[in-house]
Parts: structure tokens; C-alpha cells; sequence
């Protein structure tokens, strides 16, 4: 899943290097493109025939990437380079990033000869329109090639660095329920969860209710009044349940506690359990 700061990232560095990228999650489906229009590319992929071995050529690179878990330069059925970049995450490889096409000057053949090889593989496609068309593509040397390398190399530390493509097995709603169970003791604003998530809160509160069927403070005084039952059956202080629970005001948390608790305190809350427990215990043998 794409967050809207990674594709601003993305569309600025291909709108720099005037090369297509493409973001692809863990099961290989494109989740972002920005395409500056690569009009041999276009033209190839009229070509039902040239489009499906393109796409065929793609899988082929992200398979690799996935397998050794490092960068990968390949050269595409035409003859033009791109690059792959796997991302991480916490739980290993999330996703790809695809950059190119280029034409490398010292391996690929000439404009004319990639032409001709596009040709051959459909009758659709006219020489003439196509070598205007990669003309018009990046031509870059194996040391240019390398700085580009690098240059994606960087992006993509960044986009790792602050999570902006999501594991795809996650969504918006499970990436919040995650982050308040860990932030329950802490005060937790939307704010400050969409700035920790990198989404916005609007994302956030849509599909957090789309999810769960309620919003997404609901689903935080539910936790922390979960929290604050279990804990009241321990030894802990009142004062010490509140602050583990996220309020720093136990008048607060009290009166909290009374209206999702049946007009009982804390306090008349853990007597009730206790009582309850007393009356349930096992008769002790004579």
C-alpha cells in the first residue's frame, strides 16, 4: 500500500530524472507508476504480443530481487535497462521499486537495431515512428547508470527509513489498532498517529471506520477500559492503573471508567470481582 508521501517522493524523482518508476508490493502488483511518456515504450505496448513479454520480463526481474534481496540490472526483451530495488520492512522484503527504461550505450544495440528488434516481434509497428520515439529515451553511460543507481539507492533508503510503502498484509485500520495497543499508556492523538504511520488522518479515520465499524478514539477508550479491567485485578493502585491506562488525571480515568462500567468506580468495580471471586471459590475440604 502506497502512502501519499511516497508517491510525492517518487514523482519528484522521476519528474528530476526524467525516467519512469513504478512501486510494486510484496505479491509483485503494481501499486504506484509515474510515467513520463515513454512513447517506445507506448508503442510497444499496443502490441499485445510486445506488452505481454514485457510484463513477462518484469516478473522475471522482481523474481530475482526477491531472491537474492539485492539491486538488480537487467536488460528488457527490447534491449532497454531498468533497474529493481527491493524495499524493506520490518518483517523482510515489502516491496519493489522498478526504474527505467534507459538505453545503456555500451551494451544495448543501436537506436536503428532496437527498432528492428521491436519490429520482428510485431508487423503492428512502423521503424520509422519508433527510432523518433527512442531517440527520445535517456542514453546513459555504465557510469551514469551507476549515479543513477545509487541516486535510487537513496530514495529507496528514504522510503524504507520512514515507512512509506505499508506492508501489503496490513492496512490502514490494523496499522492503528497496532499502534494503540503499543501507545496505551501514552496520550494518542490523530495527529500524532498519522504522522507516525505516514498517512493522513482523513485515510486513517475512512478506513479505520470502514474496518472496525466504529472511530477510531471508540476503539482507543475501549482498549484502555480493557486494560483498565485486567489491571484492576492485580495489586496495582488505582493511581497507577490511570497512568498505565493513559490518563494522568485518575479523577478523569474515574469518571471514564464509571460511564463504560455501569456508574461503578474502579474502586467499586475491583470489590465487585472480588466478591464475585469469593463466592465462586471452591468449598475448602474438611
Amino acid at each position: 500500500m502506497a502512502d501519499t508521501r511516497m508517491e510525492e517522493v517518487l514523482g519528484s524523482f522521476s519528474r528530476l530524472t526524467h525516467i519512469n518508476v513504478a512501486a510494486y508490493d510484496a505479491q509483485f502488483r503494481c501499486i504506484y507508476t509515474m510515467i513520463n511518456d515513454v512513447g517506445f515504450c507506448s508503442a510497444l505496448h499496443r502490441s499485445r504480443a510486445c506488452l505481454a513479454r514485457c510484463v513477462q520480463s518484469d516478473t522475471v526481474a522482481l523474481r530475482q530481487a526477491k531472491k537474492t534481496g539485492e539491486p538488480y540490472l537487467y536488460t528488457c526483451p527490447f534491449g532497454l535497462s531498468e533497474l529493481v530495488f527491493p524495499v524493506r520492512g520490518e518483517g523482510g522484503i515489502i516491496g519493489y521499486l522498478i526504474v527505467g527504461p534507459t538505453v545503456s550505450v555500451s551494451t544495448a544495440p543501436s537506436d536503428r537495431d532496437l527498432c528492428r528488434l521491436a519490429c520482428l516481434e510485431s508487423a503492428r509497428l512502423k521503424e520509422d515512428a519508433l527510432l523518433l520515439a527512442v531517440g527520445e529515451l535517456a542514453h546513459y553511460t555504465d557510469a551514469q547508470l551507476e549515479a543513477l543507481s545509487v541516486l535510487t539507492a537513496i530514495v529507496k533508503e528514504h522510503i524504507e527509513g520512514n515507512r512509506l510503502l505499508l506492508p501489503d498484509h496490513q492496512t490502514p485500520g490494523q496499522l492503528v489498532r497496532v499502534y494503540v495497543r503499543k501507545n496505551l499508556s501514552e496520550k494518542i492523538t490523530l495527529s500524532k498517529m498519522s504522522k507516525n504511520l505516514h498517512c493522513s488522518t482523513v485515510t486513517l479515520t475512512e478506513a479505520f471506520r470502514r474496518e472496525f465499524g466504529m472511530t477510531i478514539m471508540e476503539y482507543v477508550l475501549a482498549e484502555r477500559m480493557k486494560l483498565a479491567r485486567r489491571l484492576l485485578m492485580t495489586t496495582a493502585s488505582i493511581t497507577e492503573i490511570a497512568h498505565s491506562c493513559g490518563y494522568p488525571d485518575v479523577e478523569y480515568f474515574s469518571k471514564c471508567f464509571k460511564r463504560e462500567n455501569g456508574e461503578l468506580s474502579p474502586t467499586q468495580w475491583r470489590k465487585k470481582q472480588g466478591r464475585l471471586q469469593d463466592n465462586a471459590a471452591p468449598e475448602a475440604p474438611k
